[in-house]
């Protein structure tokens, strides 16, 4: 497989290393025709989830899972993420993201024993 992506790569010098590994992936799933839902499989069985607390007073937040759960994670962010105020203090994207984050999670909370929860404001 290698050689052929090589190949492929010598045929196509434009091609990026985005496009080789998208490439790579239809060849692995055009082989093992289970691969995608054997993945999935095995990235639900380890999802994790850890909160690890520093001696500073921050935190760092690391998760793992399927793909299709990043895949929804990053339209609930993007949802609750603010654009960017051209007036107001500079905030990168990331913390935006982080803010709309924790704007996501008080109101999941705040919202618990709702059938139907808010959507989120702007």
């Amino acid at each position: 497989m290698d050689s052929g992506m090589m190949a492929v790569k010598a045929d196509n010098p434009a091609l990026s290393a985005s496009q080789l590994a998208r490439l790579g992936r239809r060849i692995s799933v055009q082989l093992h025709p289970t691969l995608v839902e054997d993945e999935h499989r095995r990235a639900h069985r380890n999802r994790r989830l850890d909160v690890l607390r520093s001696f500073e007073g921050s935190f760092y937040l690391q998760a793992s899972g399927p793909e299709v759960d990043a895949e929804l994670l990053e339209k609930a962010v993007a949802a609750f993420t603010k654009p960017l105020n051209p007036t107001g203090p500079t905030q990168s994207k990331a913390e935006r993201s982080y803010d709309a984050f924790m704007n996501l999670i008080r109101s999941a909370l705040g919202h618990q024993n709702c059938t139907k929860p808010p959507a989120p404001s702007r």
